[in-house]
């Protein structure tokens, strides 16, 4: 089970109380059975969405082999069962594995609003209009808040390396628990954190385009010049220095600029995927 104070162990014991926690917030009940194959299905999705949702609803699990009168008492017949709980009453049951879209429809209607999304928009306003400074802060309070809160941390780590505080970001990431680190937010966070690394020790983009002019074999400035390009969400520019690279060296540096250009690919993929495509077509067109 993950170390998330959002998931609880029900037992007959502590069930009142979670019961006059719904009153506060949503308590989602598992009923589940460790030779349940559905339940074992269930079990990481519904620890996934406590970690996400951060506090915005508590996950409790009941194991009904050994918490039978409590399945009793609640006319539980077939595992898993899901049970919404509100102001101590169950306002919704579902039987059987459900998918995670309805499982995220069960609960977003009773979830109320944090205070930390409207801090979170509001730094990212401020590091749109330029005022770094500001978003630091702002995500700085958010966290103060909510300090479970792991897209919070990935919002500042991401600010620090707008702003080249590498040192920073990386003390940040590697803080955070491992359910941050692969969630669909960190995993873009990780793959700029290594893009920002190539940048961390290079001269700058103006002194690079100098050696290229001087030189337009010059692939590691070239490389080095891509990575900036990434930080500065210049993907199709990125892109297409790689595949220059790899046009014209293939074993660059051990093939960098191939594991470079994949590694743009996996980041860019959900929210950019026709460059994706494009570029992947590129990119055989040269391997093979």
């Amino acid at each position: 089970m993950s170390n998330s104070p959002f998931i609880i162990n029900a037992t007959q014991e502590n069930f009142a109380e979670l019961l006059d926690l719904s009153s506060q917030k949503p308590v989602l009940v598992d009923f589940w059975a460790s030779w349940c194959s559905p339940c074992r299905q269930l079990k990481p999705l519904l620890e996934k969405l406590a970690v996400e949702y951060a506090g915005g609803f508590v996950l409790a699990l009941v194991n009904s082999d050994e918490q039978q009168a409590l399945a009793q008492q609640y006319g539980v017949r077939s595992l898993p069962t899901l049970m919404l709980f509100k102001d101590g009453v169950a306002i919704q049951t579902e039987m059987g594995a459900q998918p995670e879209p309805k499982i995220r429809a069960m609960l977003d209607p009773h979830i109320a609003p944090r205070a930390s999304e409207s801090l979170r928009s509001q730094a990212k306003q401020a590091l749109n209009e330029g005022r770094a400074d500001d978003a630091i802060e702002l995500l700085t309070q958010a966290a103060g808040e909510e300090p479970e809160n792991y897209k919070i941390h990935l919002d500042l780590v991401g600010v620090f390396i707008t702003q080249g505080r590498l040192t920073d970001a990386n003390q940040l990431f590697n803080a955070l628990g491992k359910e941050a680190k692969e969630s669909k937010e960190g995993k873009p966070i990780a793959e700029l954190l290594s893009f920002a690394t190539i940048t961390s020790d290079a001269p700058s983009p103006s002194e690079l385009a100098v050696q290229l002019k001087a030189d337009s074999s010059n692939h590691l400035a070239l490389y080095q010049l891509a990575a900036y390009a990434v930080l500065d969400r210049q993907f199709n520019d990125a892109m297409e220095m790689y595949l220059q690279i790899i046009r014209q060296d293939k074993n660059f540096a051990d093939g960098a600029a191939k594991h470079a250009l994949l590694k743009l690919f996996d980041m860019i993929n959900p929210s950019q995927p026709d460059l994706v495509r494009a570029g992947r077509r590129k990119l055989q067109m040269l391997l093979f």
